[in-house]
Order: structure tokens, then sequence, then C-alpha cells
């Protein structure tokens, strides 16, 4: 009896141990990770899609020009279908067919995916740890996630790092703010269903017209192996899962595409009966000055240029696919009125912090 009860004590020990150990690493891994709240927002992205009451009918996904572009409320405002931005910044192709993949896997699945291809221009070696990061991090456990990380990662990246984020970040105990604490585990919400309000305005535009592109040659704008190959993994993906599928390039005062990328990518997806179009020549017809819809020589919309360009793609959307209107569930009604109702509240906030740094 007593040898039994020795070994139960001892086996009772080590269960508590191992608790203690997991809480501290579990507290340690919370405290230490970038918070995303003040800055990088488009860290939250990922993790905040996991939290939707209701999935989204589409979601966009992409690079930091998505973000930066689509406006949700915008679209449920104008059409009636919700939608999520699942984009990050500087955000390849391969990663984003593991977003698709996540998404469709989840209980948040959607029933339309809509692909910016900007990012498809850079090549394969393409590496960004600090992206990578913000993507990836806040994505849930899972096989997709392991893959998405291999994919990703550069080669002195490794997987272990982000399944424990802490082994990548115990450094910052340096670094650590008041917001690391004061939001270690609850964050406020900082996105609108993956959009970032932004009222910056670009100090300089370009003397170009959209669409008016750097003028390289065929053999300089051969879309990668690699981007080709999970472009068509994407196209298989939603033929497969019976999901919608929309390719298109954000508007973009930026010379750095080619027609022919657009070529390219009509050519692959057209065996698919996947459209694509070029939002880029589109930008005028939509309102957009990039002397006041820009943050950033025109490379991104702000949001005048987002809602512009989001109330252009509601009408597209709605006009070229099947997509339900949900003006009278009331469940839908009542999210989105809140999530409309907190968009104009932060928009007037951000748009009169805005106003205060550009006062002389």
């Amino acid at each position: 009896m007593n040898g039994s009860g020795s070994k139960n004590k001892i086996i009772i020990s080590l269960i508590l141990k191992a608790l203690a150990a997991a809480l501290f690493l579990t507290v340690l891994n919370r405290v230490l990770m970038p918070k995303y709240v003040s800055e990088n927002q488009d860290g939250r992205i990922t993790a905040d899609f996991y939290k939707e009451e209701l999935a989204p009918d589409v979601i966009f996904v992409g690079s930091s020009t998505v973000f930066s572009a689509v406006v949700p409320v915008i679209l449920w405002e104008r059409a009636g279908f919700t939608s999520y931005d699942r984009g990050n910044a500087s955000q390849p192709m391969w990663t984003s067919y593991y977003m698709i993949e996540d998404a469709l896997k989840s209980r948040n699945r959607p029933e339309m995916v809509v692909l910016d291809v900007g990012f498809i221009k850079y090549d394969d070696r393409f590496v960004e740890e600090p992206s990578n990061r913000k993507a990836l991090d806040g994505m849930r456990l899972s096989l997709s996630k392991y893959r998405a990380v291999m994919a990703a990662k550069g080669s002195e990246e490794r997987f272990i790092e982000y399944l424990f984020p802490v082994l990548r970040f115990h450094t910052r105990w340096k670094e650590l703010s008041a917001e690391d604490w004061k939001y270690a585990f609850s964050e406020p919400s900082v996105d609108h269903n993956g959009y970032i309000i932004d009222f910056v305005k670009t100090e300089t535009v370009p003397d170009r017209r959209p669409g008016e592109y750097a003028g390289k040659s065929r053999g300089e704008t051969i879309l990668s192996s690699r981007n080709k190959e999970y472009l068509i993994k994407i196209l298989e993906l939603c033929k497969r899962e019976n999901v919608s599928l929309f390719l298109m390039k954000l508007p973009s005062l930026s010379d750095n595409w080619s027609t022919y990328y657009d070529e390219q990518i009509r050519k692959l997806a057209e065996p698919y009966g996947i459209s694509y179009v070029n939002f880029d020549v589109l930008s005028d017809e939509m309102g957009i000055d990039y002397s006041t819809d820009s943050p950033d020589e025109g490379s991104h919309l702000n949001t005048y240029g987002a809602e512009k360009f989001s109330v252009y793609l509601a009408d597209y959307l709605k006009a070229n696919y099947d997509i339900a209107s949900h003006r009278d569930d009331e469940r839908y009604v009542r999210v989105w009125e809140e999530k409309s109702e907190r968009y104009e509240k932060e928009k007037a906030a951000v748009l009169a912090g805005a106003d205060k740094q550009t006062a002389p």
C-alpha cells in the first residue's frame, strides 16, 4: 500500500508540475508575442477570422493591397453579402493558397474566394519573415498551418518557432511595453473584418495614368514556376470544393506591373472558366483620385479610395456572381449593423486624429 501510495504521489506531482510548466509557457507566450494593436495591425487579421459569429459569404485573399482596399462593411451596405479580408503584408501566392485551404476547412467556410494576384510577380525565393509571422502566427494549429509555414519560411526559420512563438520572441522582454501587459489575454478589435482604416494622404503622385506600366519585356515578366504552381493549386482547390473563384488585380498607380502578367494569368484561369480583371484601368471609372485616395504615391488605397473601390466591387460581384443578400435575415442584420456602427465610429475617430496631425 505504501509503495502504491508513494507512486501515486509521484505521478500527481509530475502532472501538477507539467500543468504548471504549460501554464507558465502559455502566459510567457501571450506576454512576449507582439500585440499588433497600435501598429502592424494586419498581424491580427488571421486570428480574428476565427472569431466571426457568422461565416462570410466571400473571403478576399492577397497581400496588403487587400486589407487596404476592400471594406467588408461597404460591401454589406451596398449588396447585402458578408465578407472578410484574409490578406497580410507581402503575402505570397503559397501563403494565400493555405489561407484559402484553412478557411474552407473552418466553421467559417465561405461560398466564394476572391484572390488578388498583385504579388504573383515576385520570384520563387521571396521570403519576408516579419510578414510570415503576421500571417501565420495567428493561424489555428492544423495540417494547413504546418504546410503553410514549411512553404513560406526562410532557411533560418524553424517550424517549432511558429508552434511555440515564445522561442522566436523570447528576447522581446527587453522591449515590453504597457500594451504587451494590457493586451496579453484580451485584445481590442483593431480591424473591420480584416480591413484597416487609414486616412493618410500621399504627398506626391507619379505623373502617369493608371495602367501605364514600366514597359518590361515579355521575357522580364515570365511568371515563376512556383507562382504558377500555386495559382493552379488555388484554381484546382476551388473547383474541387465547388467554391466560386474570381481573380483580380486591385487598383494601383504603381508601374511595377505588365500586361504580360495579365495575359499569363488569364491563360492559366481560362481552362477553369475563371474570370480575371485588372482594376488598374478602371480607376477613373471608380472615381479614384490617387492624389487624395492613396497614402503612398498610388501603391495602395487609403479609406477614401477603398470606399470608392468597394462600392464598385460590390456592384461588380452582385452583377456577375450568385451571392445571396442577407438583408432580410435578422441574425445578419443585427451583427452587421453593429459592425457598421463600429466602423463609422472608428472612422470618425481616426479621421479626427489625422486632421489634428495635418493642422498648421
